[in-house]
């Protein structure tokens, strides 16, 4: 029976540090990887409901498997339409941004009669592609803190036999109480990956004019492939762990508990 009753979700300030302990801790489980990033990239609802179990039931441990994991469907399935639509809009917002981006560059390229290697309009391009592409990376992890969120709280409710008043007020108090831990850790993940990518660009190209010149050198393609997913697991899981203690349900974000 589903009651109307008082639910313990309560939106609260979870301190700076509590990001960086679920970060820890989603690092010490780097198998998990296998769980988190697939789920979250096709269907970010299910995983919430995985990681709501996760965390109330299997003590943080992703591969623990303990019984009793719920699912509301009619919520995952809503969850996963509007999470489609966005995707939908943000590729077609993608496309029509970076036709524009290489038609303005292919008419100033033919008005520069040089060499195109590290051109001002060749920067100008690349520094635009950029610019969209962090864009559309803010807003992706804005969908996916907003249905993670929400599935949390239809997660509890199912758990629990409740019924929260109000979910969609509620996400966005918890997403205000803790924007500026939200903003850093979104700055600090676009960074990451600016840094994994120039690098990866750097060895890449060291590759290939080793394989051009007859060398055995180093190819990046699938250790950077493996990292790439492993900050990505780590990320996802942080991001999990905080707003559900942000939605009061964990009292404290500690690294025993």
């Amino acid at each position: 029976m589903i009651l109307n009753n008082n639910s313990q979700i309560r939106p609260h300030r979870v301190n700076a540090g509590g990001i960086f302990i679920a970060i820890l801790k989603g690092a010490l489980q780097p198998l998990s990887c296998v769980v988190t990033v697939p789920f979250t990239l096709l269907f970010p609802a299910l995983t919430t409901f995985i990681l709501y179990h996760v965390f109330s039931k299997q003590n943080d441990k992703i591969l623990s498997f303990k019984r009793g994991l719920k699912l509301d469907f009619k919520s995952m399935i809503g969850a996963e339409i509007i999470y489609l639509l966005g995707l939908f809009a943000l590729f077609q917002y993608f496309c029509y941004k970076a036709t524009q981006y290489i038609e303005v560059y292919k008419y100033k390229a033919v008005r520069n009669p040089t060499l195109q290697i590290a051109t001002p309009e060749q920067l100008e391009y690349s520094h635009s592609l950029t610019t969209l592409i962090c864009t559309i990376a803010v807003i992706l992890i804005v969908m996916q803190i907003l249905i993670m969120a929400y599935s949390f709280i239809k997660a509890y409710d199912l758990d629990k036999s409740v019924k929260t008043q109000s979910p969609f007020k509620i996400v966005l108090k918890t997403i205000f109480r803790n924007l500026p831990v939200y903003i850093l850790f979104t700055v600090v993940l676009i960074y990451v990956f600016t840094v994994i990518e120039t690098y990866f660009a750097k060895y890449k190209l060291i590759h290939i004019e080793g394989y051009i010149l007859g060398k055995d050198n180093f190819d990046p393609a699938i250790t950077f492939m493996v990292l790439r997913v492993f900050v990505l697991h780590v990320a996802i899981y942080a991001l999990n762990l905080f707003t559900f203690c942000a939605l009061n349900l964990r009292s404290r974000l500690n690294f025993k508990n």
